[in-house]
């Protein structure tokens, strides 16, 4: 597979963060057993992830489950500043596997007004 111009590492970027994503070339290639021991690498992964999250911060799982559910069920306007402004923080959460940053371990705060943020969860 070759690098083409469409293809963009970065997809997106906000506060201290920047979303990569990478090229596997070759990974087509690969005899099936190979393809299945990665499957299985990644299945591991997803569930380590969890106890990653859980030991960062008890609530950290709920957190996670209930930002998750907010983005998937939400019906109102996705266009405004507020629901942007959850995003953000949605995104910053998930990068860092919690509430709070992957380097200094400062809490996250949205940067929505309280109002804002209760009236996308209700």
């Amino acid at each position: 597979m070759k690098n083409t111009p469409e293809f963009k590492i970065q997809t997106e970027q906000f506060d201290d963060i920047r979303i990569l994503r990478y090229q596997v070339p070759g990974f087509e290639t690969l005899p099936l057993n190979d393809k299945i021991a990665i499957y299985y690498l990644a299945q591991a992964a997803l569930w380590g992830r969890d106890i990653l999250w859980n030991q960062n911060y008890k609530h950290n799982l709920q957190i996670r489950k209930t930002l998750e559910n907010v983005i998937q069920t939400y019906s109102g306007n996705k266009q405004t500043k507020a629901f942007e402004g959850f995003m953000r923080y949605a995104k910053k959460v998930f990068f860092s596997n919690g509430i709070h940053h992957h380097y200094s371990m400062d809490k996250f705060y949205p940067s929505i007004a309280e109002e804002d943020m209760a009236q996308i969860f209700d």
